[in-house]
């Protein structure tokens, strides 16, 4: 441990100036990278009620007490949850044409469970954390790591949830990634 601290002290220093152009750089892809979905969301429609009951019934039954907005866009996005200034759950109309009810009661599942277990707090902190941090690559690991493993936490919230329906969640999922790929 005295050998590692010692190496990671006689690394040279990263230069102010080099920090704060990254951290500069990485602070202006983010904010227009949010930028340009709030346009995208802006193309949204409000989701038919037959949609948002589905969705009241899914927050319910996993115990989130509101649901989000729920709006649905013609664009090939992957289901998402957005934390901005107001949470919405955001679908793609034409991934929703091409699920089952079962399929579309999963990717709901998995969707509200991010923000049962208040994955975007999260996610913030990562994002806080890669600017200030960005020039270490461990961070970016971790990062991903952390976001790998929220995903497999709402998987296998699913299929606790609905562990008869495993086989329609997989199938929603490879309907998804080939929607969006």
């Amino acid at each position: 441990l005295a050998r590692v601290r010692s190496a990671l002290l006689g690394l040279p220093r990263l230069p102010a100036g080099c920090w704060l152009i990254g951290l500069a750089g990485l602070t202006v892809y983010y904010v227009f990278g949010a930028a340009r979905f709030r346009l995208r969301l802006r193309r949204s429609e409000s989701a038919p009620r037959a949609v948002t009951r589905m969705v009241e019934r899914v927050c319910r039954r996993i115990g989130l007490r509101r649901p989000p907005a729920t709006v649905m866009l013609d664009e090939p996005v992957s289901p998402l949850v957005w934390c901005g200034r107001r949470t919405r759950l955001v679908l793609p109309k034409g991934l929703w044409a091409e699920l089952d009810p079962i399929g579309r009661q999963a990717i709901l599942c998995h969707e509200l469970a991010h923000l049962q277990r208040r994955d975007h707090w999260i996610r913030r902190a990562e994002l806080l954390l890669s600017a200030l941090y960005w020039w270490n690559p461990l961070v970016w690991w971790i990062r991903r790591r952390v976001e790998e493993e929220a995903d497999h936490c709402c998987d296998a919230w699913v299929t606790w949830l609905m562990p008869r329906r495993r086989r329609a969640y997989a199938e929603a999922l490879l309907a998804t990634r080939a929607y969006v790929g």
